[in-house]
This record gives structure tokens, sequence and C-alpha cells, in this order.
């Protein structure tokens, strides 16, 4: 195409657009609104991803380097201090899921925990379990706390739901013993702790069933567990004292005296291994 033919196309065009902007309304309207509207349009699109960040902003976790520092941290086994102020930092936050918010709690709750809050560890815990139903650790550790605060039937509640979702938890099955032991339900205990046993030996375990047998006077059984308790864990002066008094019950005064000076040996302030040593010397000497 030619200049001067460009000229006159464009020329025809122009005089065309001047005809119809003065005599057809329709087309001067939509000569008006045509740059407005484009204008607009663009200005929309750059204000999209603007706004969808603003309104995301209280929904979603914040990406910095410090939410990502404190995830790491509460959920660590690091100072308990240091969990409970980046676990709370989480929560405060707002932006998690139901599920991780869940953990949050779980992970401070366990802090408190550590730290003898027990208040503050049942309160979380039962944050965690409201948020996540079926974690039976979050039953268990509240069952802890529970127990340290004297609350035998909460125990009880708790370590049931635990054993309902994971029915092999021996750590359930230990709490539950001790809190049944606790409560006189010595029965209950021994059926606790011999499923813990079973499933897991410990000392602790046994140690705790020792003590229910001794408190059903049944002291021969009662030995034999703090046998296997002091075989897995000698260096426990508790069991030397519990196992003289079940001998001292059981007659035999020698295998008590012993146990008790063993136990004063590696805690001389043991009373209850200083009385228990004084009625076997007695027996011995009459």
């Amino acid at each position: 195409m030619t200049a001067s033919t460009k000229t006159g196309l464009l020329g025809r065009i122009g005089f065309a657009h001047s005809y119809l902007f003065t005599s057809f309304p329709p087309y001067r309207f939509a000569s008006i609104a045509a740059p407005v509207l484009f204008v607009l349009a663009a200005f929309g699109f750059w204000l999209m991803p603007h706004a969808n960040q603003s309104s995301n902003g209280g929904n979603a976790p914040r990406p910095g380097p410090v939410s990502v520092a404190d995830e790491q941290v509460c959920i660590s086994n690091d100072d308990p201090n240091e969990i409970i102020a980046a676990c709370s930092r989480l929560i405060e936050d707002g932006g998690q899921s139901p599920h991780d918010t869940g953990v949050d709690y779980y992970h401070r709750g366990r802090a408190y925990l550590a730290e003898n809050q027990f208040g503050p560890a049942i309160t979380d815990l039962t944050q965690a379990i409201q948020l996540i139903p079926n974690d039976a650790d979050a039953y268990v550790d509240r069952s802890d706390a529970e127990g340290n605060e004297g609350d035998l039937q909460d125990v009880i509640r708790d370590t049931t739901a635990a054993l309902q979702i994971i029915p092999q938890d021996t750590d359930a099955m230990l709490n539950q013993g001790r809190a049944y032991l606790q409560e006189g339900s010595y029965d209950q205990a021994v059926r606790s702790l011999t499923n813990a046993i079973n499933l897991s030996p410990s000392a602790n375990a046994y140690s705790t069933r020792g003590q229910a047998y001794g408190e059903e006077r049944q002291y021969a059984a009662s030995v034999q567990d703090y046998n296997q308790a002091i075989r897995l864990n000698p260096a426990d002066e508790s069991s030397y004292e519990a196992r003289g008094a079940s001998e001292y019950n059981e007659g035999d005064y020698t295998a008590a005296l012993n146990d008790e000076k063993t136990a004063l040996q590696m805690k001389p302030s043991d009373t209850n291994a200083q009385n228990v040593l004084q009625m076997a010397e007695g027996k011995i000497g009459q």
C-alpha cells in the first residue's frame, strides 16, 4: 500500500467516524465509554492479586521465617519454656488449620506438663482433644496431669478413651493401673498392669503391680514383681525398700533387713526403710 493510498484510507475512516459521532448517538456513547471501560478493566486486573493477598492474610499462616522457626520449636524437645512461647505465637496467629492448631495445643500442653504446670497442661490438652478427637497420646498426657492433680476418676476416663483408640497403649495401661491402685481398686490395678507387662515389661510396671499385690496381702507375688523390677532397674532405691516391706510381711526378716540396708545405703533419709529395718532387727533379735 502506497503512502497516498494509506492517507486516503485514513481520511475516509476519519470522515466516517466524524459523521457517525455527530449524527448517531449510540456510536457517540460507545466511543466515549470504550476508553473508560478499558482503563477500569486494566485497573481491575491489577487490583485482583492485591485484594486476594489482603483477604487471605487472616486465614493463612504468615510465610515469614519466624513462623517456620516457631513451628520447628513448637514440636521439638527443646526447653519447655521456649516450646510454650513458640506454640503460643502459632496459636495466637490464628492462621492454621484446626488440626495444626490442635498439634500446637498438644505440644504446649506437654511442655506445661514437663514444667509441672498441671492446670494449664490439662486446659491445653483438652483443646487438643477437641480439635483432634482420636489422638490417644493427648488423652494419656492429660491423664498424667490429672493424676498429679489427684483426679483419679478423670485419669481412668482418659486412659479408657486412649485404650479404645489404641488397645495396646502401654502408657495408658500404666496410668490406669496407678489410678486404680491409688483409688484402692487393687484387682483392677493388677489387671491393667498385667496387660502392660504382657505387652512391654518394664521396671515401673512390675514395681507398681508389686505394690498392688502387697496391698492385697499377696506378699509372695509382690516380692516376685519387685525382683523383676530390680533386675530391670537395679538403681531404683524404692524397689529395695518396698521389697523389704513385703519380705517382712511374708516373715522373711533376714531378707527384709538386707533389702532395707541396701535402700538406706542408696537413700539414708528413707524413713520407711529405717522403720522396717528396725522392725526386722527386732524380729531377728527375739
